[in-house]
């Protein structure tokens, strides 16, 4: 039993085997506008998570705010149920051709059809679902890339300052200056990580909007 559990979880990081992974049922009865949220939604998001905070927090951080996390997490899954909601009532539309590229990727990326058929058992998923599921990420992403259409680009005066502010970051304090990355290529990542911010924040503030006109609703908070 316990070699099983280890080969399931050979995909993650030494240092983040001994946070606790499980959703608690607690914080799971919830619907959105009616319809229950998914707990291998939350379950996604609470992964992304830790691999996110992995080299910034310690194990034990992150075992301590594990439930912090999941509540966190299930804001996330959340605000991704709202941002579908929304793609729908816009009739966003995808493609079959959008899909089949998309799931063409993912072959690829499995190494072939065997690699995929496997991937699919893994994941307790027919094609179709997946398909679904591919289709309900690009209605997303095609929504998320109306509201950040509008977001602009930083000047070169804003990545100056940046930079003098936050060039530490991008450094090190103890980088020599042959082993520095060229300036251009430096200011270019401060002005793509500027861009992302920007994109979120107005992501962020259309989530919010959504969640104010949504149903949202708790039978059990948990303690």
């Amino acid at each position: 039993m316990a070699s099983r559990k280890a080969k399931r979880e050979r995909w993650l990081p030494h240092s983040i085997q001994c946070i606790p992974r499980v959703i608690s049922k607690a914080i799971m009865n919830l619907t959105v506008n009616g319809k229950p949220i998914s707990k291998e939604l939350v379950e996604l998001e609470y992964q992304r998570l830790l691999k996110a905070f992995h080299g910034h927090l310690a194990p034990e951080e992150l075992s301590r705010h594990s439930r912090s996390l999941q509540r966190q997490a299930l804001d996330y899954a959340i605000g991704r149920l709202l941002l579908l909601g929304e793609a729908r009532r816009q009739n966003i539309q995808v493609s079959p051709e959008e899909v089949d590229q998309a799931v063409d990727k993912l072959t690829r990326a499995c190494g072939g059809t065997v690699g995929f058929q496997a991937h699919l058992k893994k994941l307790k998923l027919s094609p179709e679902a997946l398909r679904r599921q591919v289709q309900e990420a690009r209605q997303t992403e095609k929504l998320i890339e109306q509201i950040t259409a509008s977001c602009p680009k930083p000047t070169d005066d804003v990545v100056t300052a940046y930079l003098k502010d936050h060039a530490h970051e991008f450094l090190g304090k103890d980088t020599p200056p042959e082993s520095q990355p060229p300036p251009a290529m430096i200011r270019e990542h401060i002005r793509l990580a500027l861009i992302i911010a920007e994109k979120n924040k107005l992501l962020s503030a259309f989530i919010a909007r959504l969640r104010q006109a949504a149903v949202i609703q708790e039978s059990e908070t948990g303690s």
